[in-house]
């Protein structure tokens, strides 16, 4: 598969002390801090890290760990749908 970039923003919300990944607008403005990641996870590399507001070191490393992971779950259903798109061009 060519190479493509995924990122991910993770933010964390004060209430509940809960962490949210792909937050919507309404989310980002109530937020703690967050931490967006950019990576291409076909050479396993990571393009950028970006943070903001204020996040504790082990919250800094929850969020980078959760980004990251959904940045590797969202790659594998990338390649399914384009696997499944190849093989329904190959019947026709």
């Amino acid at each position: 598969m060519d190479s493509i970039i995924i990122a991910t923003t993770v933010v964390k919300l004060p209430i509940y002390n809960q962490v949210i990944v792909d937050p919507t607008a309404l989310e980002e403005e109530k937020k703690e801090g967050s931490v967006l990641i950019a990576c291409i996870p076909s050479n396993s590399s990571i393009t950028q890290i970006y943070m903001s507001g204020v996040l504790d070191p082990q919250d800094i490393s929850s969020c980078l760990s959760i980004a990251l992971d959904s940045c590797w779950k969202l790659n594998k259903e990338i390649e399914l749908i384009i696997q499944s798109k190849n093989v329904k061009m190959i019947e026709h």
